[in-house]
């Protein structure tokens, strides 16, 4: 479980350093941090993988069914591994609210640029254009709204 953890929390900060180089608008380094967090990922799947073999056989050796939870185990378990176990649990449970407010915040302002990027682009091209309700094209308005901020 020290393992899982450690590895949620760098894919906690991963995914931290991401959210600030796409606010500092460095996306030449946006791949490789991309990259890192898919790898961090991964390195999670496998200790989860290995997590769940070791609380299948701890779950029978105290008579619970073999996919029994974390909490399940930590409520059979003899002290003080009970109490262990339920700080493991409540320390992951608070890594996987913070990776998942992160994670979400990061794909809003992806799609927030990528968005922008595509008005742009639109605005820059010479023929750019609109369709009106009647399929046809419509002539460029002249004027647009820009978010800076982005």
């Amino acid at each position: 479980l020290w393992r899982e953890r450690d590895l949620m929390d760098m894919l906690r900060y991963r995914l931290e350093v991401q959210e600030l180089i796409v606010q500092a608008g460095r996306t030449s380094n946006l791949t490789l941090a991309v990259k890192e967090v898919e790898a961090a990922l991964s390195n999670i799947r496998l200790a989860e993988l290995e997590r769940s073999m070791e609380a299948e056989e701890t779950a029978r050796s105290l008579g619970l069914a073999p996919d029994a939870t974390l909490h399940e185990i930590a409520q059979a378990a003899p002290e003080p591994w009970g109490e262990l176990l339920n700080e493991h649990r409540t320390a992951l449970l608070e890594l996987a609210g913070e990776i998942s407010v992160l994670s979400k915040r990061n794909r809003d302002v992806l799609a927030a640029c990528y968005q922008a990027t595509q008005e742009t682009l639109a605005i820059l091209r010479a023929d750019a254009r609109t369709y009106d309700k009647h399929g046809a094209k419509d002539q460029p308005s002249g004027s647009h709204i820009i978010d800076t901020s982005l």
